[in-house]
């Protein structure tokens, strides 16, 4: 089974009133607070990996001023919460590291002064040793004989993800001050890295720059490739602070984090909310104050050439009382599948994103939305358009992902060497998996031939299919 994700016009013409469209995440509800000693308002770099029946969301945790904690601005404590459902997530009671004496604590591992992240995954590798089930990548700085900093990704091991062990320091080069994620791909049995490198800047070519995204591999996670920097169709030079890029099916998405500092447009900045914190985080650390974050989406068959929408995926939305910060829209890495609120309708893609992030008041765990495959889709109007697939080949079992309006609809023609041989009857409602059987003599006719597929489509939104 093949499915087709109607965010790549490569794989399609469109013509008339039809264009692809992103879609964007539906906030949810607040699933916990960050409160803890070891927690406070500077809580993020999420990821979520699933190991057997659970859900394990990993965080960083820490304080800054002018929020008061008991020991603000400790080590970062990187922390976990688990979920059997990925909606409802507790702490777990982990003894293992101590925090100012308290071992009662959901503490994965603290970092050294210099540490700023600790992504996890489950090794999917089958050559992988059950004490190393879990690996986390963790980037931070390190001095040179000259006092010079630089950047460094160490490498931690564990066998059930509740306590990590050190394992070696990676032989990769670069600026690691983000979420650097590690994959492992099973179809061509290799890890892959994306990691953090500062690019474009002549005066200082350790730190300057801009915030690029570049990719390296590794059979055995000893010896890596030469980094290089992954590439975008849209030609923009947007800053992207993390990559949030995982696998997806048979290609590859990413929901980054884009980076912006108007410190320029200071005026403006005065209009935005919570303008005494504010005010104090820009006298106090500059850039807290007067950069802001949005998320963004990207898709890629490859790992290395990206379609990057330009508009955000996720805003930091209407203006409350904590937002429209640094930090703000840092989804997970990672998501989980989850039931939807409403009866008998379809699961959801729930992503999870911290919230009240540096500001007086200790940041909280969110989720959002989205439908499954419903990253984008190709949107039409009223007036209506078609959507011609490339040459594909099909059992005649078809199962469409859309959504129209009450009188919207879509139907849909298979064609046999340019010749339409097969039109179904509209097609209207919302469904994630509409099946669509074809007769069995047009599936005797198209039996191991390649055949187009024609959408003609009114008021309605396509999103995938599967042949």
């Amino acid at each position: 089974m093949k499915t087709m994700y109607f965010w790549d016009t490569a794989e399609c013409t469109l013509t008339g009133n039809v264009a692809v469209e992103l879609c964007h995440p539906q906030m949810k509800e607040k699933l916990y607070t960050f409160d803890a000693p070891w927690e406070g308002n500077c809580v993020g770099y999420f990821n979520i990996v699933k190991w057997q029946d659970t859900y394990y969301l990993y965080y960083g945790a820490n304080s800054y001023p002018p929020y008061q904690c008991e020991h603000s601005m400790h080590p970062i404590a990187f922390c976990l919460l688990e979920s059997a459902d990925g909606i409802h997530f507790w702490p777990p009671k982990l003894p293992g590291c101590d925090f100012y004496g308290n071992r009662n604590n959901n503490i994965v591992w603290i970092g050294t002064p210099t540490t700023d992240n600790f992504t996890v995954m489950v090794d999917e590798n089958p050559d992988c040793l059950p004490e190393e089930r879990f690996k986390a990548v963790s980037g931070g700085t390190a001095k040179n004989e000259n006092g010079r900093s630089y950047g460094v990704l160490d490498l931690y091991v564990s066998a059930d993800g509740h306590s990590f062990t050190f394992s070696r320091r990676l032989p990769v080069t670069g600026n690691f001050d983000s979420q650097n994620t590690l994959i492992y791909d099973k179809k061509r049995r290799t890890y892959i890295l994306y990691s953090r490198k500062m690019s474009g800047s002549p005066d200082n070519p350790v730190w300057g720059g801009i915030r690029t995204v570049r990719v390296c591999y590794s059979d055995d996670l000893t010896t890596f490739s030469e980094p290089e920097l992954i590439t975008y169709s849209d030609g923009h030079d947007f800053e992207m602070y993390t990559n949030g890029i995982r696998p997806y099916g048979d290609i590859f998405i990413g929901t980054p984090t884009r980076y912006l500092d108007r410190a320029d447009e200071a005026e403006e900045i005065k209009n935005l909310p919570d303008r005494e914190n504010r005010q104090y985080m820009i006298d106090r650390w500059g850039r807290m104050g007067t950069a802001l974050t949005d998320s963004l989406f990207m898709f890629s068959r490859d790992g290395e050439h990206f379609t990057r929408f330009p508009e955000a995926f996720l805003t930091p939305g209407p203006e409350a009382a904590r937002n429209w910060y640094y930090g703000d829209c840092y989804l997970s890495h990672g998501h989980t599948v989850t039931r939807s609120a409403f009866e008998g309708a379809p699961d959801e893609i729930s992503m999870f994103l911290s919230r009240n992030y540096r500001s007086d008041k200790a940041c909280e765990l969110w989720r959002c939305t989205v439908r499954r495959d419903g990253f984008a889709c190709i949107r039409a109007g009223y007036d209506g358009g078609t959507v011609l697939t490339q040459r594909v080949m099909t059992d005649g079992d078809l199962n469409v992902n859309f959504a129209t309006s009450a009188v919207g609809h879509i139907t849909i023609a298979i064609l046999l060497d340019g010749c339409r041989i097969y039109t179904t009857p509209r097609l209207f409602g919302d469904s994630v998996s509409r099946e669509v059987k074809l007769p069995d003599d047009i599936k005797t006719k198209i039996g191991n031939k390649y055949v187009q597929i024609a959408f003609t489509m009114c008021d309605a939104s396509l999103y995938s299919i599967t042949i």
